[in-house]
């Protein structure tokens, strides 16, 4: 997503660039706990019936993509600004 912003006053211009977010940290938790419980309620049935080794394996599979949306959620904070006035231009970029 890019912002952009000009104050004649000034004379500065100002350009922010960060990822289009479209999935914020309240849905990756539901995201998350939805399908926690649909796997586990999967794999103790399993377990219950005598095939205990799901769990492992299930709780692997959710340790996962616990792991890969934390990473998705860090990478969409990342930014760069670019400010423009007569005599500079800064650029800053977050990771």
């Amino acid at each position: 997503m890019l912002t952009s912003k000009h104050s004649a006053a000034t004379r500065e211009h100002s350009i922010i660039v960060q990822p289009n977010a479209s999935l914020n940290r309240q849905a990756a938790m539901l995201f998350f706990v939805g399908i926690s419980l649909v796997s586990l309620l999967i794999a103790v049935r399993f377990a219950m019936m005598g095939a205990w080794i799901i769990l492992p394996f299930a709780l692997a599979e959710l340790t996962l993509l616990g792991l890969c949306l934390q990473k998705v959620l860090k990478s969409n904070q990342r930014m760069e600004s670019i400010h423009i006035n007569d005599d500079m231009i800064t650029v800053t970029r977050k990771d």
